[in-house]
């Protein structure tokens, strides 16, 4: 099962870091985790590449949820002599 749903596709340009335009597709996924939206650009409206860029999302997402998950020991408290 997908862990995220393609809404819908449309052409676009963008501008690659050189600054030359660059024609394509942007992407609206939904991440079914956490139920947000992503913007992606692809060159090619194929599964493929698709899968590979909201599958990075959903990775960077996992990340940032076990990075707030961290359970931090509390600090013991000194005393003044």
């Amino acid at each position: 099962m997908a862990s995220y749903k393609v809404e819908w596709t449309r052409p676009t340009m963008e501008l690659d870091n050189a600054g030359s335009a660059v024609k394509g597709y942007t992407v609206r996924v939904t991440l079914f985790p956490w139920n947000e939206a992503r913007d992606l650009f692809v060159k090619e409206v194929t599964t493929e590449a698709i899968s590979v860029l909201a599958e990075a999302e959903i990775a960077s997402r996992t990340a940032i949820d076990a990075l707030s998950n961290v359970e931090v020991e509390p600090t013991k408290k000194t005393k003044k002599s």
